[in-house]
């Protein structure tokens, strides 16, 4: 099994992860699937380089997963550009793709949805998500307890969905989860993939961003109740990921 991970990080942004002494998001992924499926081969690119990503050889590749980020893909700048191009690429060439929270906001916008600045970002914690019915949610979220909370951190959203995509989870908030309709493309705008305790460093190193957000005191009780949450939940925590590896390997 081959899986290719696409950091969907700056080189600063992936900096500022080794400051608050916490890993890059690729090697989370790298970690994961690795923990998921030992024996299968894995390979990290990014788009840092100014050349881009056109030499890269993708394939194959049984599928890709994509990162999360700290930009905003609907501003022009080379690195968004350079996302994109990567994203037409390996949704053309890769069979089954995953996109974690910016990794979904860069494969919308690829497919033709349109992203926006949340209505309500979410920060620490997506609360109370509901699956919908239908046979793919119940490959992706078997064994998960219903309705659930996740990992969240981001300040956009989808604000349209592509044509050719479907609902599969979603919250008071925003949508959380969704699929291509020919099950090639997976993605939440959650993070099964990092432990609450994780996005908790995260946010302690970011703390100047919040503080339009929050009063001193909740940002401290969020951050304290974000490392107990991990302890609540880590068994079932990143279940869907673990399924979606399950499916990909059966060839789904």
């Amino acid at each position: 099994m081959r899986i290719l991970i696409v950091d969907g990080w700056t080189r600063d942004g992936n900096r500022s992860h080794a400051h608050a002494g916490v890993k890059e998001q690729a090697h989370v992924f790298k970690s994961l699937v690795r923990e998921c499926q030992p024996e299968a081969e894995i390979r990290i690119v990014d788009t840092h380089v100014v050349a881009g990503p056109t030499d890269l050889d993708f394939s194959g590749y049984d599928a890709a997963v994509w990162t999360g980020g700290g930009g905003n893909i609907y501003k022009v700048d080379p690195f968004n550009r350079r996302q994109l191009e990567l994203g037409e690429r390996v949704l053309s060439e890769v069979p089954r793709v995953w996109g974690s929270c910016w990794g979904f906001q860069v494969i919308t916008t690829v497919c033709g949805g349109e992203v926006a600045p949340a209505r309500r970002p979410e920060m620490g914690i997506a609360a109370g998500i509901s699956v919908r019915s239908m046979d793919f949610a119940e490959t992706l979220y078997r064994g998960k307890p219903r309705p659930f909370d996740a990992p969240a951190h981001h300040f956009d959203e989808t604000a349209r969905l592509p044509r050719e995509f479907e609902i599969v989870a979603e919250n008071a908030t925003t949508l959380q989860a969704v699929v291509s309709k020919d099950r090639r493309i997976t993605c939440t705008q959650y993070h099964p993939e990092l432990p609450y305790d994780y996005i908790a460093k995260l946010m302690l190193h970011w703390a100047p961003n919040y503080t339009s957000i929050f009063a001193e005191d909740d940002f401290r009780n969020l951050l304290a109740g974000l490392k107990k949450k991990e302890k609540e939940e880590k068994s079932f925590r990143k279940i869907e990921f673990r399924n979606w590896l399950g499916y990909v390997r059966r060839g789904g």
